[in-house]
Parts: C-alpha cells; structure tokens; sequence
C-alpha cells in the first residue's frame, strides 16, 4: 500500500517467507515397516514494515528543529545533486555549539525518520 501525506510518502509491504521441513527430520520419523509419515508442515513468517519518504523539505526541517546545520545535501552516494542521483537523500550536517553540563550531556545523534 502507498500512501501520500504532506507532500511525503509512505510504503508500506509484507514479506511472506515459506521454510520446508528439514529433511533429516522426515528421514528420522521413517521406517522399514511404517507406512510413510505425513508430511511434515511448513513455517511461515510474515514479516510487515512500512517506510517513510519524506521531502529534502521535511528533512532540513527536522534537522533544524534538533538543532542541526545542514552542510549539504547530496541526491546519491556519489555527490549527485538532489533529484539526479539515484533517489536517497545524503545529508552532511553539524550539530549547533552547545554547552554542556553534567546534567545535559550534548546529544549523541539527532534522529532523521519520523
């Protein structure tokens, strides 16, 4: 499912992942004189996640708002302008001059998603 919200968009997906029985275990509920064991069942895991997209917009905007300077932004791994690379967003961003004190330790990291 694709969702659009404030100019962002979201993906959300299901991976659904099928495992056979192992063989040593049919081999083992084998015998001579049995007849043949029922099959065994198999496992299944669903696994579901929804991913973000936000906008270079959104994202500058949140950096600021943790008290972020962007650097620069870059639209791929190999320093692409924004919209010419490959669609990721790489951002270079310093944090503000803080002073710290023993009770307020500078933040190790500010989140990007959201």
């Amino acid at each position: 499912m694709t969702e659009f919200r404030n100019g962002g968009c979201t993906v959300t997906f299901t991976h659904h992942y099928v495992f056979p029985a192992p063989e040593e275990q049919r081999q083992d509920q084998q015998s001579a004189s049995a007849p043949p064991p029922a099959p065994l069942p198999r496992e299944e895991l669903l696994s579901s996640a929804t991913l973000r997209f936000r906008t270079e917009t959104e994202i500058r905007d949140s950096l600021h708002a943790a008290g972020f300077t962007v650097e620069q932004m870059y639209g791929g791994w190999r320093r692409e302008g924004v919209g010419a690379g490959d669609g990721e967003f790489i951002v270079v961003a310093t944090a503000a001059a803080t002073t710290a004190t023993p009770e307020s330790p500078p933040p190790a990291f500010a989140p990007v998603g959201g």
